[in-house]
């Protein structure tokens, strides 16, 4: 399942958006206790197996890691675009809340993302992330709209950690440890286009299409190697 996968990666988008808007002294140590408390309690659970849904007949089978290698390659661009993303915008200082605003839009992108794709399956996830991100890109001006653009490619937050989950099973921790780099290299990108290159809207656009296209290309990848049935 996607769903827990999203909701997990979304109250980090949370916790930063909190974090820079509200952030003291109070707001720190309450964070790092309840960090320590979960990382406490997840650690109990450290046990319990957790078992994909591969097709039996298929996992019996040589599997082909040449054809896996591209979905690893392409999840990876993807997570970066949207690091890259999280330092390359117009808005170059944001004011009062409009950072929380817009991290609480990217929560309940990646919130709901996984949910989308384990009932409403794939295509409908994937056509509803490229209908959101175009929508936010023409109406660009409208500052309510405009951030259907942060919705839209967050949608498939939860889907891009099950992919890594099913391309690489046996070194789980390994791929989501690479997709957290992935990101922080992309917000280092984002941040050097910023300062030495500047904005282009351009960019922005090309590169919000071009992650949806990798993640689904990386879907049908997958669906071709039966890691989706």
């Amino acid at each position: 399942k996607s769903a827990p996968l999203g909701i997990y990666i979304a109250f980090g988008s949370l916790g930063v958006g909190l974090g820079v808007t509200f952030h003291n002294d109070a707001l720190f140590m309450s964070m790092l206790v309840l960090f320590l408390f979960f990382s406490a309690l997840t650690y109990s659970f450290k046990d319990e197996a957790y078992k994909i849904n591969f097709d039996d007949n298929y996992i019996n089978k040589k599997v082909n890691f040449k054809l896996l290698i591209l979905p690893l390659i392409f999840i990876f661009i993807s997570v970066m675009i949207r690091g890259f993303f999280g330092q390359y915008s117009s808005n170059v200082q944001f004011t009062d809340y409009n950072f929380l605003i817009i991290s609480v839009i990217v929560f309940v992108g990646k919130f709901l993302g996984g949910f989308i794709f384990d009932y409403l399956k794939a295509h409908v996830l994937f056509l509803l992330s490229l209908l959101l991100t175009i929508i936010g890109i023409v109406f660009n001006g409208n500052e309510y709209l405009m951030l259907l653009a942060y919705l839209g490619p967050n949608l498939l937050m939860g889907f891009t950690l099950d992919g890594i989950r099913r391309t690489m099973p046996n070194y789980k921790a390994f791929g989501f440890g690479l997709v957290a780099a992935s990101l922080m290299f992309g917000t280092m990108v984002g941040n050097y286009f910023i300062v030495y290159l500047g904005y282009s809207e351009f960019i922005k656009y090309i590169f919000l299409l071009v992650n949806i296209v990798l993640v689904y290309v990386t879907y049908i990848l997958l669906k071709k190697e039966r890691r989706y049935l």
